[in-house]
């Protein structure tokens, strides 16, 4: 019983990890787009870089966390 609340908690971890990177990443877009006036293309391809950057990071972050 214990090893299915552990993974419903990962999951979980997993589903609020990703939703916080859709809200950054969409964040990064709008900040692009509206405050620094760069064109919509530009600033999808920004977003997409930081959102590339940041799934790197928490890539990094849990293997270090799950090492032996």
């Amino acid at each position: 019983m214990a090893d299915g609340d552990d993974n419903r908690r990962d999951n979980w971890r997993a589903v609020l990890v990703a939703l916080a990177l859709v809200v950054l990443a969409t964040g990064w877009f709008l900040m692009s787009w509206t405050v620094m006036h760069t064109p919509p293309v530009e600033a999808v391809g920004e977003a997409l870089g930081v959102a590339f950057g940041l799934l790197i990071l928490v890539s990094v972050v849990g293997a270090v966390r799950r090492r032996p």
